[in-house]
């Protein structure tokens, strides 16, 4: 199993992507750079069950841990994610404390969670490594809250303070949404947001993660405090690498 909780002590900068096309190919291309963690998106991405399973295999043979974000904050996705062989999983729209333990329990066996035993599950080796997965699963996965809203911004300090949850996650699109200020990174109201969520961050010794759209607010995260971050996704990186193909051909036609 690869694990890339321990990475996160160093304070180093974790880089990472988005894969929201669902395609096993295209995590292939992502995973032969070097980016420390690669994120399926099974919330707003185009993929289901087979087509995760698909990229968690591919990745294997890749330096780069695969997270799983799952749809909401169900028992039944997040079981199925670790056990299909995630490293981390990451639960959108997490708004109090309460939600945030129920995520860390589902991704944890008994008696700190709610996850469910299999002996033949992917994530161990499909049963020849179980006894080391086992032992190691509950500390190891890690485990990733959004914050996403005015409510959990509000709550942010509980959500931190919550135990297993390592990293606080802003999702700046629907945090600026649901702020009023739809991608208005720099008003002043989502910097205050921000700071709340940094601030909180830092008093529980939680990480903080990110994903930007470019180096500007790549450098801005960085300046925060951020060091789990993600930059851009694969269908814009896709979709902006066949444009500037096609530009080379204007002058032509």
């Amino acid at each position: 199993m690869k694990w890339i909780k321990d990475k996160l002590v160093s304070n180093k900068i974790l880089s990472g992507t988005w894969l929201s096309s669902g395609s096993h190919v295209v995590a292939e291309i992502a995973g032969l750079s070097e980016f420390d963690w690669l994120l399926i998106d099974n919330e707003h991405g185009l993929g289901d069950y087979d087509s995760m399973l698909r990229q968690l295999q591919v990745l294997s043979a890749m330096l780069a841990s695969p997270i799983v974000r799952v749809r909401s904050n169900d028992v039944g996705l997040i079981k199925q994610a670790v056990d299909a062989g995630a490293s981390g999983i990451m639960v959108p729209w997490v708004d109090n404390a309460q939600q945030a333990k129920l995520a860390v329990s589902y991704m944890c066996y008994p008696p700190k969670g709610v996850r469910g035993l299999t002996m033949a599950g992917r994530a161990s080796d499909y049963g020849n490594d179980f006894d080391e997965y086992f032992n190691k699963a509950n500390d190891n996965i890690l485990k990733i809250v959004q914050i996403e809203t005015l409510e959990a911004v509000n709550n942010v300090e509980e959500i931190a303070a919550v135990d297993g949850v390592d990293v606080l996650f802003v999702g700046p699109g629907d945090l600026s949404l649901n702020l009023g200020i739809p991608g208005q990174i720099n008003n002043p109201r989502f910097r205050e947001a921000i700071e709340r969520i940094v601030t909180a961050s830092k008093k529980n010794n939680k990480y903080l993660g990110i994903l930007v759209g470019d180096h500007e607010h790549l450098e801005q995260s960085v300046a925060d405090g951020f060091t789990f971050i993600a930059m851009s996704v694969d269908i814009l990186i896709l979709s902006k690498g066949f444009e500037t193909t096609f530009n080379s051909f204007k002058k032509y036609l």
